[in-house]
């Protein structure tokens, strides 16, 4: 008989809550809150695709009947229900299970030399830098890497990487590069290298 699998962490859920936040003290953090810039929103900073991964909106942006078996049945709703949030990072977490495992086994215990100092790739520094950047970046970024000897030097990005990775106002300004983005990356695998994922 398979064993069930260990949920993620409290510590790890804790510590994403934070770093979505920017860091505030526990005391000052919210689970309202709403991205200025993105459908992200509550605790985790879930986005609208995530949230339709999990099943609890549909593609149009509605709430599914999964979503209201847990309470929530609009956007304001989900801010104000925290327990809902868990539930919904938990099974968004999960979603995520065989793209971890994938690039755990590739990339897992990998010391990089990186900008601020050495740290080990870990399953929670992946998962997290997964969800502030995205699996693609996360991947680019790791490719990169190990082309560069598990050294950071962003001066050498692909051309096309950085082309690819840019992120554009509806004016054509870049607002994020793909070093940005790759530092993003590699803070978040730093800063949750020893958080337990599971």
């Amino acid at each position: 008989m398979p064993t069930e699998k260990k949920p993620v962490s409290k510590e790890f859920l804790d510590a994403i809550w934070s770093a979505e936040q920017g860091n505030r003290k526990p005391e000052e953090r919210k689970t309202d809150e709403q991205s200025s810039s993105s459908s992200a929103q509550g605790k985790y900073q879930i986005t609208d695709s995530g949230l339709q991964g999990i099943g609890w909106k549909d593609k149009d942006g509605n709430w599914t009947e999964k979503a209201r078996q847990h309470g929530v049945k609009s956007d304001d709703d989900y801010k104000k229900n925290a327990s809902a949030q868990d539930k919904a990072a938990q099974r968004y977490f999960e979603k995520k299970d065989a793209w971890l495992a994938k690039n755990s086994n590739m990339y897992g215990g990998k010391e990089i030399d990186g900008i601020v100092g050495k740290f080990k790739i870990t399953d929670a520094g992946l998962a997290a830098a997964a969800h502030r950047d995205g699996e693609g970046v996360v991947r680019d970024y790791l490719e990169h890497q190990q082309k560069n000897g598990w050294k950071s030097d962003f001066s050498k990005i692909d051309p096309k990487t950085t082309e690819e990775l840019a992120i554009k106002d509806s004016s054509g300004k870049v607002t994020r590069t793909a070093e940005d983005r790759f530092r993003a990356v590699e803070t978040r695998l730093r800063t949750f290298e020893k958080v337990p994922y599971r």
